[in-house]
């Protein structure tokens, strides 16, 4: 989570209800592993380097079916 998100959020500087619905990231892989970014302040969040290791990973939307009675 951005510090300065939670910052604003908490000095009540937004009309946000939830710090959820105030968050603006992106998330994605780079050269050397994940990156969140902030896209409300333009600034790095975390840089997770994988240091070579390639994680197995899993892609697929996993949405819940709706219980159909």
């Amino acid at each position: 989570m951005c510090s300065a998100c939670l910052d604003e959020f908490a000095k009540g500087q937004t009309d946000a209800k939830t710090i959820g619905s105030y968050l603006r990231m992106d998330i994605g892989f780079t050269q050397r592993g994940i990156q969140v970014w902030c896209q409300r302040h333009d600034a790095n969040i975390v840089e997770i380097d994988f240091a070579g290791f390639q994680p197995e990973a899993d892609f697929r939307a996993l949405i819940p079916k709706e219980n159909k009675q």
